[in-house]
C-alpha cells in the first residue's frame, strides 16, 4: 500500500493512493517518541510506501544568490550557503535543501530548507516502513498547479491558521510564501481573477495522491532525503548474485584478516612488555627508596603528590606566606566590593603587584584610599599606571597597582 502523509506541527493527515478516505493522527509535539506512538495507531505494514509532505510551518523558504546555476553542483553546496542566511547565527545543525527554481539571469535560486536534525525525526519515526520521500507542501501544490494549469494558488489550512501561496509558470515555481490565515477568504472560489483558492485537503484527495507519487518517481518533485532504510535493498537480489567463488573469496579474506589481527595484537603485546620494562627501570632511578613496583605510573604520581604536599606545607608554614596570604585576602574583599577584575597578581619579597580592570578611573582612587585605611600592615599603595579602557567614550579603566608591605 502507498500512503501520502501531510505533516503539521501536531497531526498527520494520511491519504491512501487506493482509498479516498483521510485519517487524522494527532500528537503533542515534534518528538520522536510522540510521533512514533501516533504512527503505531495507523497500523502500517512494513511493506507500505510512505510519502511525506511537510507543512510550511516546519521548514523555511529562501530566495538566495548562488555562484552558479548548474543544478547538481548547486545541490551539493547549497546546505553551506543556506547556513549563512539562517536567522539563528549560532545554529549548529546542518541543513537539507530542495531547489524549486533557478533564475539564470539573476543567479538566484528559490529553495526550501530544514535543519537535518528535524528531518531525522521523520526518518526515525518511519524507519520500520519504506519511507520514500520527505518533501514540502509547496512542491505538492506546484504539481497540482501543473496538472490543473494554474499559475497562482492560495492553499488554506484552517487547522493550522496558515495560507500557502504559490506562483508558478512554465519554468517552475518563482514565488512561495507561508502566511497566517486571516479568515477573510473562503476555501472555495477565487481571491481574484488570477488566483485559485483551495483547501489543503484538495491537494491530496481523490486521485491526486497517486499523481503526486508518480511525479516523485518522474523527478518533478524533489525530496529533502533520498531513499532510506535497509528495506530498500533487495535481499533476494543479493542471494541471487552470491555464488561459490564469492563465498570462497569471502572466507579467504576473513582468514587473512584474522591473521593480520593476530600479528597486530602480538606486536602490541611485545611493545607493551618492552615499555613496561623501561618504565620499571626509570622508576627505580627516580625513586630508589621504593622496593616494590606494581604500577610504576600510578606510584610515580603518588610520590610526586607527596613531595608537592610536603613543599606546600613548608611554604604555608613560613611567616611571609601566612602574612601575605592574609593581606591578599583582605585586598580581594575590597576589590570585589568595587567590581574589579584582576588579570594578574604577583608577590616578590614584600611587594604585591596587581593588574586588572575597574569600572572607572575615579574608582581606582577609592580603592587606594580604602586599602590604605583598612589594612594596617601596608606601608604604601601606588597606582603605577591607569588608562581608560575605551578611549572614545572614556569608560572603563585598566590599571597596574603596587602594594608595599611593612617589614616584619
Amino acid at each position: 500500500m502507498k500512503y501520502v502523509i501531510y505533516c503539521s506541527k501536531n497531526y498527520l493527515a494520511v491519504y491512501s493512493s487506493e482509498n479516498k478516505e483521510c485519517r487524522y493522527i494527532y500528537f503533542d509535539e515534534l518528538d520522536v517518541d510522540k510521533i512514533s506512538d501516533a504512527v503505531k495507531t495507523a497500523c502500517f505494514n512494513a511493506s507500505d510506501e510512505i510519502y511525506i509532505f511537510l507543512s510550511g510551518a516546519l521548514f523555511y523558504n529562501l530566495l538566495i544568490e548562488v555562484p552558479f546555476v548548474a543544478f547538481d553542483p548547486l545541490s551539493k553546496i547549497l546546505p553551506n550557503l543556506v547556513g549563512n542566511y539562517h536567522f539563528e547565527k549560532n545554529h549548529q545543525s546542518s541543513f537539507k535543501c530542495i531547489i524549486h527554481s533557478i533564475n539564470e539571469a539573476d543567479k538566484k535560486a528559490l529553495v526550501s530548507y530544514i535543519p537535518e536534525k528535524q528531518i531525522n525525526i521523520f526518518i526515525e519515526c518511519f524507519r520500520q516502513y519504506k519511507l520514500k520521500t520527505v518533501s514540502t507542501i509547496h512542491s505538492a501544490a506546484a504539481e497540482y498547479c501543473r496538472i490543473n494549469k494554474i499559475n497562482k494558488i492560495d492553499i488554506f489550512s484552517k487547522d493550522e491558521n496558515l495560507v500557502f501561496t504559490i506562483e508558478n509558470n512554465d519554468r517552475g515555481i518563482f514565488n512561495i510564501r507561508t502566511l497566517l490565515y486571516s479568515g477573510a477568504a473562503e476555501n472555495t472560489g477565487t481571491a481574484d481573477e488570477d488566483t485559485k483558492t483551495i483547501a489543503i485537503n484538495q491537494i491530496f484527495e481523490g486521485g491526486n495522491s497517486a499523481l503526486l507519487i508518480q511525479a516523485l518517481k518522474n523527478k518533478r518533485i524533489y525530496s529533502f532525503v533520498s531513499k532510506t532504510g535497509f528495506n530498500e535493498f533487495s535481499i533476494k537480489l543479493l542471494k541471487d548474485n552470491i555464488n561459490k567463488h564469492t563465498l570462497i573469496l569471502v572466507i579467504l579474506l576473513l582468514i587473512f584478516y584474522a591473521g593480520y589481527r593476530y600479528a597486530i595484537m602480538k606486536s602490541l603485546e611485545n611493545r607493551y612488555l618492552e615499555l613496561k620494562k623501561i618504565s620499571n627501570s626509570e622508576f627505580k632511578k627516580q625513586f630508589p627508596h621504593t622496593s616494590v613496583i606494581i604500577d610504576p605510573l600510578q606510584q610515580a604520581k603518588n610520590e610526586v603528590q607527596k613531595s608537592n604536599e610536603l613543599l606546600n606545607f613548608y611554604v604555608s608554614s613560613s611567616n611571609l606566606s601566612l602574612n601575605s596570604n592574609k593581606i591578599i585576602n583582605e585586598i580581594f574583599v575590597i576589590l570585589n566590593k568595587h567590581n574589579v577584575t584582576l588579570n594578574q597578581i604577583s608577590l616578590k619579597k614584600n611587594i604585591i603587584a596587581m593588574s586588572g580592570e575597574a569600572d572607572s578611573i575615579g574608582e581606582l582612587d577609592k580603592i587606594k584610599i580604602e586599602v590604605a585605611n583598612q589594612i594596617q600592615k601596608i606601608e604604601e599603595i601606588k597606582i603605577l599606571n591607569s588608562k581608560y579602557k575605551n578611549i572614545i567614550t572614556n569608560t572603563g579603566a585598566e590599571f597596574d597597582i603596587e602594594v608595599v608591605l611593612k617589614n616584619q
